[in-house]
């Protein structure tokens, strides 16, 4: 995570920072799981099937991550919202995981366990749709500095964060 994080600060993909990158990984992700729900287990080895999986909780962890960044950030420019806006965010996951949990057994039990897969592509395609509006308000930069690494950012926080978030990811990489 700590990667992706750096990534979104310092890297902008047609002028922007974070919706590029969860767009790319919603996209992804819903090819990977639609995959894993409706090809024939002879038909997907299982390391398609895993890498598949891993690109759908890439874009868990990442859209994670940024979204996280992007209501911190909502909260330091308006202070007097943090434990509205926390608890908008932690109810809106909580509701969420009641209706999943819900209906994972039903959906298990007459479309079978692989469905479940496929049935996630819609709320990450509806999830899309606040992000390819802007809705969270993700700032465009200059064309200057479209896909170009900004420099000024590395240097004013160091490349010390960027050396331990290319370490740790090193160090899970090996444990993993």
């Amino acid at each position: 995570k700590g990667l992706m994080g750096v990534s979104s600060d310092v890297f902008a993909i047609g002028g922007y920072h974070k919706i590029p990158l969860m767009l790319m990984t919603a996209l992804a992700a819903i090819l990977a799981l639609f995959v894993v729900g409706t090809t024939p287990v002879t038909q997907i080895s299982i390391g398609a099937a895993l890498g598949c999986l891993f690109v759908g909780q890439l874009h868990i962890a990442l859209n994670d991550l940024l979204i996280e960044a992007k209501y911190s950030e909502k909260i330091q420019e308006n202070p007097s919202i943090n434990s509205d806006m926390v608890s908008f965010v932690w109810g809106g996951m909580m509701s969420m995981s009641f209706i999943a949990v819900g209906t994972v057994g039903i959906v298990i039990s007459t479309l079978g366990a692989r469905w479940v897969f496929a049935i996630c592509c819609i709320p990450i395609f509806l999830g899309s749709i606040p992000v390819a509006s802007n809705m969270m308000g993700d700032k465009q930069v200059s064309e200057r500095e479209c896909c170009h690494v900004d420099t000024s950012l590395l240097r004013k926080q160091g490349w010390d964060y960027t050396y331990l978030a290319i370490l740790m990811t090193v160090l899970s990489l090996i444990l993993a």
